[in-house]
């Protein structure tokens, strides 16, 4: 995701690392399999409530065959203690 940084708090910074190798490397699959990787871990019934979206829906988007929306990324991304920034390069 070229030109774009995530910014993280602190409590996430373990998990940052290989989140934002896998954004830098812009490819969608890779986000969203990151994604669900760290949404597994902290309970993808927890995130689906904190979303307002299936879990089901979570699993298949955040997968390495996913190709998530922006509002299902973002409202992840939000659950899950992350936010994007958009940076002029």
């Amino acid at each position: 995701m070229r030109g774009h940084a995530l910014t993280l708090d602190a409590k996430n910074q373990i998990i940052a690392k290989p989140l934002m190798m896998r954004c830098k490397r812009g490819s969608v699959a890779f986000i969203a399999k990151a994604l669900g990787v760290v949404a597994r871990a902290k309970g993808m019934s927890t995130v689906a409530t904190e979303t307002g979206l299936s879990r089901e829906q979570l699993y298949r988007s955040l997968s390495d065959q996913g190709i998530p929306t922006l509002k299902t990324t973002l409202a992840a991304m939000k659950a899950l203690g992350f936010g994007l920034t958009i940076k002029n390069t």
